[in-house]
């Protein structure tokens, strides 16, 4: 389990205590927050003892608001000093709840919440999380965590013998779709290239009705699919319904990670 699904779980767990309603949390296929989310609060959670660094937690204003209204038991309210100081208390609480579940050895583990004016620069989105309650009731939640704790949690193992972070994490898989998924309307333009060759200039002025010009690739080597520059993907030419394809048989690389290179 990692360090995102353990302190959101924490979390749910204490909403449900505050709330008398059951809430679960689950990894966002997109980020929940963006301009049109409106104003936003931000925690800094630190942590000492077996981890070390610092983790910001972002949520929209407009659901914390509510949030706090279920805690106090108020049909509604305005996001005042006593709102806040009751979504601090909850998030402290889910840091208490989640100290047990950090272990190395026995080690101690101490996360303490406050208050942040911004994220830091340093820190990376690391997974955009949603809890809901069932109902109406929902918190979106983005997790940033410093170059610190991630190396920590590379150290600290979880309850099922995991570390709590690694590079192929879930978690860095989830930010990464979510950045992905703004933008998979976008329609782009692919080139099957079947080979190349270089012209001089003289030689490319002398090209005229009837010229044969020798590419670099035989022709049973694979096509080339293009994006720009990049190829994404090799196969073999075909005919459908009277139109050039291609039979994908290689792609070198996932698509979505050769995208964000």
């Amino acid at each position: 389990m990692s360090f995102a699904k353990i302190f959101s779980s924490a979390i749910t767990d204490v909403l449900t205590e505050l709330t008398s309603t059951p809430w679960a949390v689950r990894e966002a296929g997109n980020p929940e927050m963006s301009k049109s989310a409106g104003e936003t609060r931000i925690y800094r959670l630190i942590c000492r003892g077996n981890l070390s660094g610092e983790c910001f937690l972002e949520f929209p204003l407009v659901d914390l608001t509510k949030i706090a209204a279920g805690i106090l038991h108020r049909e509604s309210l305005e996001f005042e000093p006593e709102a806040e100081a009751a979504c601090l208390e909850m998030l402290r609480a889910a840091a208490a709840k989640a100290e047990s579940q950090f272990t190395n050895g026995g080690d101690g583990v101490s996360l303490q919440v406050e208050t942040s004016a911004e994220v830091a620069a340093s820190v990376t989105r690391i997974a955009p999380l949603l809890a809901t309650d069932g109902a109406s009731g929902r918190l979106a939640l983005l997790l940033y965590l410093d170059q610190e704790l991630i190396e920590s949690l590379g150290r600290c193992i979880s309850p099922a013998g995991q570390p709590l972070y690694s590079s192929a994490a879930p978690s860095a898989r989830v930010a990464e779709n979510a950045n992905l998924s703004l933008v998979l309307d976008v329609e782009l333009n692919l080139t099957l290239r079947f080979g190349q060759r270089k012209l001089s200039l003289r030689d490319v002025l002398k090209l005229n009705s009837g010229s044969v010009i020798e590419l670099d690739r035989q022709v049973d080597d694979p096509v080339e699919l293009m994006l720009g520059d990049r190829v994404i993907a090799r196969g073999e030419a075909v005919i459908v319904d009277g139109q050039y394809g291609l039979r994908v048989t290689e792609v070198p690389s996932p698509i979505s990670t050769q995208l964000w290179q």
